[in-house]
């Protein structure tokens, strides 16, 4: 149990990192409202990942009963319909948020509306996740673990180094350039 725990335990550990990373190396180069306003941007992108998530929590324990006994072809039908369900349920929140974005930001005020292109490189990030779908709950629920392990340590790595190069130059841009590099690269390789 320890062999396929603690891996998970390093991978869900590793995403936590990525997702601050940014956001402690921004506190060191740049002002609070700059910060506030990559937060939200963040935030906003996010938004498009709740359908991933939804569908995940659902078809992980699948993925996990289908491999385990050996049910391949339907194992391969329950992956290409979540994907597919992902696809054409985040595809709208993305596209909505892209065509109105300068009304969302300005929801919270017109100082957010310096965070278009943050939000813009985000969204690009996003739909890669969102177009490689549940690979990383496949590489889990089907004794990969410590692949998947593997893939985000790096995807780790090159994020905290990304950032530390783009955001003193770059500030809130170079942060969302980081955040969606390592973000495209653990989901293409994890594919």
């Amino acid at each position: 149990m320890l062999n396929i725990a603690f891996p998970m335990l390093l991978t869900t550990s590793l995403f936590y990192i990525i997702q601050w990373t940014d956001i402690l190396i921004l506190s060191y180069f740049e002002s609070p409202s700059n910060i506030g306003i990559y937060n939200i941007a963040l935030k906003i992108s996010m938004a498009s990942t709740i359908v991933l998530f939804s569908i995940n929590s659902i078809a992980a324990p699948k993925y996990s009963e289908l491999f385990t006994s050996n049910k391949m072809d339907e194992f391969k039908k329950t992956v290409k319909l979540s994907s597919r369900l992902i696809f054409w349920l985040s595809s709208p929140i993305i596209i909505i948020i892209c065509f109105k974005i300068e009304f969302i930001l300005s929801v919270f005020g017109s100082d957010f509306l310096n965070g278009k292109i943050p939000l813009l490189i985000l969204l690009i990030g996003q739909s890669i996740n969102m177009l490689c779908g549940s690979v990383g709950y496949i590489l889990m629920m089907t004794n990969k673990q410590m692949i998947l392990r593997n893939i985000v340590f790096y995807a780790a790595i090159i994020n905290v180094l990304l950032n530390f190069i783009l955001i003193p130059k770059y500030g809130i841009i170079g942060s969302a350039i980081s955040s969606t590099i390592s973000l495209i690269l653990w989901n293409v390789y994890s594919m």
